[in-house]
């Protein structure tokens, strides 16, 4: 999984503690393209007094001290289900962090908050959506294991231990490229800078707890009657030409 972000900012402003003015200051996008899905959300942002209701309106004037509701409604116009969100506003603070919610193609979603006004507010909204990556699934049989055992280096992990392992070359892997590993002893590999331990029990994907991972044999390993090792294993391309594989 990957996290992209797609974000509108919105400008509130309480002039003088009396009035309220609630409209669209500019938009913003930030993302990885993936032009060929259609990956794009919107976010629309109304104000208004009834806290039960959502107001249509992006104007209103209140005195000091009302109570007045925001309600933020996202509209999914990708060709996927968006299964994971999180809404931060720069005055309410975080509102809801990686909330799981299946956000159909062509539906929308709204999230309502009711707050008192006092003084002058500039705000900014921004809501963050986890978007599943595509994979592949290949059934062919893996004609030889890469041992390295005993040529490489033990990591010689606790129980649900983790090493952080610099390779030597940069791995492009979907929306990153990084040199740098995180080998825990369950069975999983997480890519970047990531000091999280993965646990032993598999847990439902996509998870908030990390990213960025592969995921080959994962499981609560013995510590005591094995090690993990890494090392560079050598093998032979089509054509007899030598190569090297980093082999954790």
């Amino acid at each position: 999984m990957a996290r992209f972000r797609f974000s509108l900012v919105v400008l509130v402003l309480v002039v003088g503690g009396i009035g309220l003015t609630w409209g669209y200051a500019y938009g913003s996008e930030l993302r990885t393209d993936f032009d060929s899905r259609g990956t794009e959300i919107s976010l629309d942002y109304t104000v208004g007094t009834n806290p039960t209701t959502c107001a249509t309106t992006d104007t209103i004037n209140v005195p000091p001290g009302t109570s007045v509701t925001y309600c933020y409604t996202v509209t999914n116009n990708t060709a996927m289900t968006l299964a994971m969100h999180t809404l931060t506003d720069s005055a309410e603070g975080p509102l809801f962090n990686d909330m799981r919610y299946a956000l159909a193609p062509g539906t929308s979603f709204t999230y309502s908050t009711t707050t008192t006004l006092l003084t002058t507010t500039i705000s900014t909204a921004q809501w963050d959506v986890l978007i599943p990556l595509t994979y592949q699934i290949f059934t062919d049989t893996c004609t030889t294991f890469p041992d390295v055992s005993t040529t490489g280096t033990p990591l010689n992990l606790s129980d649900d231990g983790s090493a952080t392992v610099t390779l030597p070359f940069d791995f492009p892997f979907y929306d990153i490229e990084t040199n740098l590993i995180r080998v825990n002893n369950n069975g999983t590999i997480l890519l970047g800078d990531a000091l999280t331990n993965v646990p032993a029990e598999n847990t439902e994907l996509p998870t908030a707890a990390f990213d960025h991972a592969i995921l080959p044999f994962w499981d609560d390993l013995d510590d005591e009657t094995g090690n993990v090792y890494i090392g560079t294993y050598t093998y032979t391309l089509a054509g007899g030409i030598p190569d090297s594989l980093f082999a954790p």
